[in-house]
Parts: C-alpha cells; sequence; structure tokens
C-alpha cells in the first residue's frame, strides 16, 4: 500500500507522518491489532532507506506527541473544511474521535 498526501507538507519528525495516518485513518480496533506491527515495519523501512529514525523509544514518544498534534488536524478541518452534505461532515467527525480515542489508548494525556 502506497499514499501521498499533498494536502499537508512541511518538516517534522519521523513518526509524525505515520501517527497522522494510523490514528486517523484506522478503526480502533483496527489500530489495536495492528498498530505496534505497522510501526515497527514503518522504522524497519525507514532504517532501509537510510534514515535514521532514531532509538524505538524515542520514536514511539514523538508518536504519541503526534498523534496529539493529529487532534489538531481535525480540529481545523471540522471548523474550516466545506462540508455540503452528510458525507463531508462526517470526515471531520470520524478524524476527531480516532484521534481522541488514539490519545486515550496511547496515554498521550498521562504524560508531562
Amino acid at each position: 500500500v502506497r499514499m501521498c498526501d499533498w494536502q499537508l507538507t512541511g518538516r517534522a519528525r519521523a513518526a509524525r507522518d505515520v501517527a497522522y495516518f494510523l490514528t486517523q485513518s484506522l478503526s480502533r480496533a483496527v489500530r489495536a491489532d495492528h498498530e505496534d506491527q505497522l510501526v515497527r515495519t514503518y522504522l524497519a523501512h525507514l532504517r532501509h532507506l537510510g534514515v535514521d529514525p532514531g532509538d524505538e523509544t524515542t520514536f514511539r514518544d514523538d508518536y504519541r506527541h503526534a498523534a496529539v498534534i493529529g487532534f489538531a488536524y481535525g480540529i481545523v478541518a471540522a471548523g474550516g473544511l466545506d462540508q455540503p452534505d452528510d458525507r463531508a461532515a462526517a470526515i471531520p467527525r470520524s478524524m476527531l474521535r480516532r484521534s481522541a480515542q488514539a490519545m486515550l489508548d496511547l496515554g498521550c494525556l498521562d504524560r508531562p
């Protein structure tokens, strides 16, 4: 599976892209079943490509921080995107629900 999302570009730590994708695109059940393996695969692939994402503990901390940033994307989308119909309005709501649940699951609100 490959994905190119040109809506949001910027410079960030390696965990941001995968956190954004996993915490906003996957249901809680699917994320719970596959998140650890997908993150490990992502790390391995970055290393294979010559990218140094740092150690796994730091990467996982960055992942949790990026999940919080992803929640902000949902807020911006809910307030700033044209929502001409029910389907379009459901997208940012889904982003917010998934992001909020991921933050809880990852313990983002428990860390200083």
